[in-house]
């Protein structure tokens, strides 16, 4: 068997494996595969030569990298770093370099593999995002926006919703005060994360009380209570949003609807309440 076949058959088999949730093992298959294969001849340059260039020798390096990337043992980084240095131009296998060198505590390292992706690639928002997380973990705040920035703008050019929404929460939580960060992430949710929504609705809902946006706030938990109707709490969030909307205009008729949508009850304390106030303050 030739070892190109050998290959072919190596990434079937680590496919297969990953599909049983054999992660491990089918890293293990690529690794042995990758470590046993013939390697590379070099010019008198130290390039690879293009004549010694495998297409599946190159998939599975891809395959291997996105696999060892979350967990490396040194095993792995050692074979990351030559599979680099074997294909210099794929941004993909130099990133999950990078990101094993990051998850093995190596992070100044794996953040200068990163700037490398991001000097080779520079529209790549995946990676963008992934140099901003490890910014942002290493406290670096104006370097870890800035990341995040470019590469949500370049998520959004490729119509990555679900990345793009990610990239928008690194940047709220960054900003956390920020009503317009918490804005566009909704908005982002809503597009292409609906996971993310519930979150994104709460961090808003919040946000808006804080600043006295009553209406924006009870229009948050009233969406959020639509995705979560068994949560209590957001239904007694969206009933104290209503009774301060009330308290400050008693004819406010769509929060009237709303609080008796939300807490039929409280609504009927609330208008003899009301009504009591009225008859003390009437002419006597």
């Amino acid at each position: 068997m030739s070892s190109a076949d050998a290959l072919a058959a190596t990434i079937e088999t680590a496919e297969r494996l990953e599909s049983q949730g054999m992660r491990k093992d089918a890293k293990l298959a690529l690794a042995q595969a990758l470590g046993s294969a013939p390697q590379a001849k070099r010019g008198i340059l130290g390039k690879l030569k293009k004549a010694t260039k495998s297409a599946r020798h190159q998939e599975a390096a891809r395959r291997f990298a996105e696999l060892a990337a979350a967990a490396p043992s040194p095993g792995d980084i050692e074979l990351l770093e030559r599979l680099t240095a074997d294909y210099p131009a794929d941004t993909f296998i130099r990133a999950a370099f990078a990101a094993a060198l990051c998850a093995a505590g190596r992070r100044a390292e794996g953040v200068a593999e990163f700037e490398e992706c991001v000097r080779k690639s520079p529209g790549d928002g995946r990676v963008l995002a992934a140099l901003a997380s490890e910014y942002a973990a290493l406290g670096k705040r104006d370097e870890a926006l800035d990341r995040f920035r470019r590469g949500l703008d370049c998520l959004l050019h490729d119509h990555l919703t679900e990345a793009a929404c990610a990239a928008a929460r690194g940047i709220a939580a960054l900003q956390p005060s920020s009503l317009d960060d918490a804005v566009r992430v909704v908005a982002l949710a809503r597009e292409g994360d609906p996971a993310a929504l519930p979150g994104a609705l709460e961090r808003f809902a919040a946000l808006c009380h804080g600043e006295g946006k009553m209406e924006q706030e009870a229009a948050a938990w009233a969406e959020l209570l639509l995705l979560s109707p068994e949560r209590d709490d957001v239904r007694r969030e969206l009933a104290g949003a209503y009774t301060r909307i009330l308290d400050s205009d008693a004819n406010d008729t769509d929060a009237w609807r709303g609080l008796e949508a939300a807490d039929p009850g409280l609504a009927a304390e609330l208008r003899v309440l009301l009504m009591a106030l009225s008859d003390e303050s009437g002419p006597a």
